[in-house]
């Protein structure tokens, strides 16, 4: 089987690959969440920048969208620090497709440590490779369709 995963559902993909990496025959992870980018120092910064959000978010939480905002920040700190230690199996290719603007358009300090976390991970292994969407934001998916459809058949091609 071959995985695809977007965003936070990169946390899904690294443990579930951790778990059992049998079962995968592949991954393409489009600028998903990587366990090198949630470092002691990051962790912090992400949760103090999410602040106001979450602030306003629980003044109205019977909004789907706040709610899930609220219910991801509780935990927060716990979870990542433990997703930190994840870690992506050898025997399982994957390729790391980064957006050009990243998940932190308006941070170049957060958005520098997200693309040295995707180089990290990816040079973890030799099976790992890394490409960037260029003139993408977070929304690669939504934004350049062509662009994951060509990824995930690259991933599968090299596969078989």
């Amino acid at each position: 089987m071959t995985l695809v995963s977007h965003s936070q559902a990169g946390e899904i993909a690294n443990y579930l690959a951790q778990d059992d990496p049998k079962m995968l025959s592949g991954a393409l992870l489009v600028d998903a969440n990587l366990p090198p980018f949630f470092t002691d120092e990051e962790i912090p910064r992400l949760v103090a920048a999410a602040q106001p959000a979450v602030a306003a978010a629980k003044k109205d939480p019977e909004k789907p969208a706040n709610r899930q905002l609220i219910s991801t920040s509780e935990g927060f700190t716990e979870a990542h620090k433990a997703f930190h230690k994840v870690v992506w199996p050898d025997t399982v290719p994957v390729r790391v497709m980064l957006s050009e603007k990243t998940p932190f358009d308006g941070s170049p300090e957060d958005a520098q440590r997200w693309r040295e976390a995707a180089a990290s991970f990816v040079h973890a292994a030799s099976n790992r490779s890394l490409v960037t969407a260029k003139g993408t934001s977070h929304e690669v998916p939504t934004e350049r369709p062509d662009l994951v459809v060509k990824e995930i058949e690259n991933a599968f091609a090299a596969q078989h």
